[in-house]
């Protein structure tokens, strides 16, 4: 790995979208004086595994970015993994129409060419399935009735 290339999506980082990953490798070259990339590192860059790497880290920063920007998603344990143009998206969602939105804001993420869904539905702990009545509080334990006036004296 070429020292300097600001690649936060091969690191690892959750919300860094397109723009932060060039403003943090601008900073790193920045930070190393400015200095050009080496040779080492164009030939690298060349590569065309490394480009193709490049690309997916691209792409599933792109798509996570997008996820966690929706307040719903954040909390959710949701995986995102691209091979190529394709994207599988792993995880639990709170209902169906959740489903729906992530299908449509990896597809919709340039350079994503299918997109694969393997999520599960899992209703909020405090919600109640669905055809179910409403839970209805446990009656308090009868309370031993208050003293009459007349009786406390």
């Amino acid at each position: 790995m070429c020292a300097g290339r600001g690649d936060a999506a091969a690191r690892g980082e959750r919300r860094v979208g397109r723009a932060g990953l060039r403003a943090l490798g601008l900073a790193t070259l920045l930070a190393l004086g400015g200095a050009a990339p080496s040779a080492g590192c164009r030939r690298e860059a060349e590569d065309p595994t490394v480009r193709q790497s490049l690309r997916e880290a691209t792409i599933t920063a792109e798509v996570r970015s997008r996820l966690l920007a929706v307040e719903t998603f954040r909390e959710l344990p949701l995986a995102v993994v691209t091979s190529g143009d394709r994207v599988a998206v792993t995880g639990e969602v709170r209902d169906s129409a959740q489903v729906d939105v992530v299908r449509g804001i990896a597809s919709r993420v340039q350079g994503v060419g299918a997109v694969t869904l393997d999520l599960r539905v899992v209703p909020p702990p405090d919600s109640a399935p669905a055809g179910a009545e409403p839970r209805r509080p446990e009656p308090a334990a009868p309370a031993e009735p208050l003293p009459s006036l007349e009786e406390a004296g």
